[in-house]
């Protein structure tokens, strides 16, 4: 796990010492194109940020209904192409991890789900 952080890191290091300049015509085509905010998009992974397939992602509104849905793929890659006014939190749930409600207020861009506790009891006669 070391070696990914230290490429990750290298690559952070690498990204902000040769910055990529768009040409202006390409951010004005871009703007030109998007009629609204852009789509939301983030990663859901594990604690040893190994990224989780088919998590649950939903938008729900300030009275708990589900506005929007999808699911994250192989990679723990999902995305909302828009979100509905009303939506205030972000859901994320799958049966191996404890669910996760995060304020769409604070949205960010990366999300850690931590497993689920299993709890077993054993009767010895």
């Amino acid at each position: 796990m070391s070696t990914f952080r230290s490429l990750v890191s290298a690559l952070c290091l690498v990204s902000c010492l040769f910055p990529v300049d768009v040409p202006a015509q390409d951010q004005a085509d871009s703007a030109a194109e998007a009629d609204g905010p852009p789509p939301l998009r983030a990663r859901v992974a594990d604690s040893d940020l190994r990224g989780i397939a088919g998590v649950r992602a939903m938008l729900v509104s300030q009275r708990g209904r589900v506005l929007a849905r999808t699911a994250s793929g192989p990679l723990g890659d999902f995305r909302f192409e828009t979100v509905p006014p009303e939506a205030r939190t972000l859901r994320l749930s799958h049966p191996d991890f404890e669910e996760l409600v995060q304020s769409l207020s604070g949205w960010k861009t990366a999300y850690t789900l931590v497993p689920r506790r299993v709890e077993q009891s054993l009767t010895v006669t």
